[in-house]
């Protein structure tokens, strides 16, 4: 095909076309306690061939809270070198380059529609066929209010554990360092924010337990199918790669892959 300009414009268009297509339909979050099968979930939803879940980015608290939004043409090259090099959104593996080709001409730039080109450009690098883009953080519980005020009509799965079973599973990962008494109390504060948010967002919030989940994962997986995505033609895959979990978390999150076993509802 010879190149001209037009065929760039055309280009351009349908690439954005295809941006706010997905921007009119929300991505849903999978937030909660941690420990309490966030991960676990994310995967097996991850197993449709229309879903797309990238690895944990913590965007509400590592990029969102240190940005002045909106973000302005002028700053767009700074801020997306700065997007991509964050902690854990660097997982995603995504390039300057293609977010801009997402984002061209945008005079300015809310958090929602950054966010929003994150998730798109990694889904069309990992999984082009996805129709449905997930987000898996579970302390993004403490961040729905801005989380609705980029996505009013987001749907967020909670996910909880039995405090006892959460709180020593807690203590077995090398990232935590509180003592039992610690830990009890988050659980308690975050419980708190769970009724919280089953209140503001009755409409839009779905409540798992874990134990529930693990006991029936099919059960659970066609009712939070049907509450996140209505109707979705994908099938259901176990050969599906999953890039949920980078290799440097395999050491705490390793299981995510083996079958789901109903005595882990109880492990400790």
């Amino acid at each position: 095909m010879i190149h001209t300009a037009k065929n760039e414009i055309d280009y351009h268009l349908c690439i954005q076309e295809k941006f706010f297509s997905i921007m009119t339909s929300n991505p849903f979050f999978i937030v909660g306690i941690p420990r309490s099968g966030t991960t676990l979930l994310a995967s097996i939803l991850n197993k449709n061939t229309k879903v797309c879940i990238p690895p944990e980015t913590r965007y509400y608290f590592q990029f969102y809270e240190n940005t002045q939004f909106p973000i302005k043409e002028n700053e767009l090259d700074e801020q997306l070198e700065r997007l991509i090099r964050f902690e854990l959104i660097k997982d995603l593996g995504l390039v300057s380059n293609d977010l801009k080709e997402l984002l061209l001409n945008k005079a300015s730039l809310d958090s929602g529609e950054l966010f929003t080109s994150m998730l798109v450009s990694f889904r069309n690098r990992y999984k082009p066929e996805a129709k449905s883009i997930g987000v898996k953080s579970p302390g993004h519980l403490r961040k729905l209010k801005y989380i609705f005020q980029d996505f009013p009509d987001a749907i967020v799965v909670i996910v909880f554990w039995d405090v006892s079973d959460c709180v020593n599973s807690l203590m077995n990962v090398p990232w935590q360092s509180e003592g039992i008494y610690k830990q009890s109390l988050k659980w308690s504060y975050r419980m708190r924010l769970i009724r919280s948010a089953m209140s503001k967002w009755y409409k839009n919030v779905i409540v798992v337990k874990f134990e529930e989940f693990v006991a029936d994962p099919e059960k659970i997986r066609e009712q939070l199918a049907e509450f996140i995505f209505g109707d979705i033609p994908g099938q259901w895959k176990d050969s599906q790669t999953d890039l949920l979990v980078p290799e440097w978390e395999n050491e705490w999150k390793g299981k995510v892959n083996d079958a789901v076993d109903s005595d882990r509802a109880y492990a400790w």
